[in-house]
């Protein structure tokens, strides 16, 4: 996964510790104008963290050395200060909620809900975008429970889970970001990929690619009914970021197959019941 080049302020450097590095050397490129300058999305109190030094420990040897490895101290360093930088993004300038009337829907129902939001009761809703904006969409969302009725997974498995789809092409073919509320609770990002494959009908539970090691992943806050969350899932490129009520919960890069198709960002849900907005870059 690519990552920002821009180099750390030389007053910052301590030659004692065997690594050193600026939040800007490791933060993901999709934060990033391709001229080196952070989007506008991110709020001008999270410029001034490229002056941040923090350092690993590590055993003394050669950065380019054959015995270099994965560091986990490095790693937590890494995380705190992408989830400093994300806790603090603003929904990004020009998101709008969208309607009812904006989406295809191929399985259940989205609704008008008491001061414009949307709501879904039915035991499954899939649902894309009828236009196109970024691969990125918020998604401020309150879990109020299970359905009455149930849907089943094709494993048999009855779970509740609301999230975001992104570069879906159709319902073979997406990019899912998903938080299950039971029987576990976690954020599961997958990937379903089957060419020359269009409907639910055609693909059913196929294509699933769920082995997705992410350079940095954390637990969600525990979601009980009624009350608020906030999921926000962006990709440029390859590089997926997800960060769930302001915390960096998934940060990697989804591999080439996640290029191999496009479309527009939607949302999923099996056997939830959710008031949201969808918020999105018009």
């Amino acid at each position: 996964m690519s990552t920002s080049t821009r180099s750390c302020p030389t007053t910052a450097l301590n030659e004692s510790h065997p690594l050193a590095f600026c939040s800007a050397s490791i933060l993901p490129a999709s934060l990033f104008r391709s001229g080196g300058s952070l989007d506008p999305y991110i709020r001008p109190v999270e410029v001034v963290v490229h002056e941040v030094i923090y350092f690993a420990a590590a055993q003394p040897q050669s950065l380019t050395g054959p015995k270099m490895k994965t560091i986990p101290m490095w790693v937590r360093h890494a995380h705190a200060v992408l989830a400093f930088l994300l806790v603090g993004m603003a929904v990004p300038a020009g998101k709008a909620q969208v309607r009812p009337g904006d989406f295809d829907l191929t399985d259940g129902k989205i609704e008008r809900a008491p001061e414009k939001r949307l709501k879904v009761s039915t035991k499954e809703m899939r649902a894309t975008l009828k236009f196109t904006t970024e691969q990125s969409a918020t998604a401020k969302f309150t879990y109020l429970g299970p359905t009455k009725e149930v849907a089943h997974l094709g494993s048999g498995e009855v779970r509740s889970q609301f999230g975001i789809k992104l570069r879906a092409q159709n319902d073979c073919n997406v990019v899912y970001i998903m938080w299950h509320f039971a029987p576990d609770q976690k954020i599961a990002v997958s990937i379903k990929r089957n060419p020359d494959k269009h409907t639910h009908s055609e693909c059913l539970d196929h294509g699933y690619i769920n082995n997705i090691k992410p350079r940095i992943s954390d637990a969600p806050a525990p979601v009980e009914p009624n009350q608020p969350h906030i999921l926000t899932a962006a990709m440029s490129g390859s590089d997926l970021s997800v960060t769930a009520d302001n915390k960096l919960v998934w940060w990697g890069d989804l591999g080439p197959v996640a290029l191999t198709f496009s479309g527009p960002v939607g949302l999923r849900s099996d056997n939830a019941r959710v008031l949201f907005d969808f918020l999105v870059s018009r």
